[in-house]
């Protein structure tokens, strides 16, 4: 990729197939934000079995906090274990459709490969 014109050659190759990498760079990039949001929903999850409030403790953490609002909605004024199955419903289907994406990204990119 050192070489003049060998980038250029080849983004010429990809030419014919740039809708399907683009949409194969958008389901990688779905993946990605989804793993990171699967692994930050198992924070409250484990919070309200540990000691039944959402921040966990004093929520001095931005992402603790940052949590506790984004899941108000879903989990305030309901029992504690009611909470805890809309948790894991929600981490179940983040989690669905990361593992899609992930596929979905994983067999877009070896179409355009060939």
């Amino acid at each position: 990729m050192s070489r003049p014109g060998v980038r250029t050659r080849l983004f010429a190759l990809l030419r014919p197939r740039r809708r399907l990498f683009s949409v194969g760079l958008f389901c990688a990039l779905i993946g990605s934000i989804l793993d990171g949001a699967t692994a930050a929903l198992l924070i409250p999850i484990l919070n309200l079995q540990c000691d039944g409030s959402l921040s966990g403790g004093d929520g001095s953490t931005w992402l603790g906090r940052t949590l506790a609002r984004v899941l108000a909605p879903l989990v305030d004024g309901v029992p504690t274990n009611v909470a805890t199955l809309r948790l894991v419903f929600l981490f179940l289907a983040a989690l669905t459709i990361k593992i899609v994406a992930s596929y979905t990204a994983a067999y877009i990119s070896v179409l355009v490969q060939e």
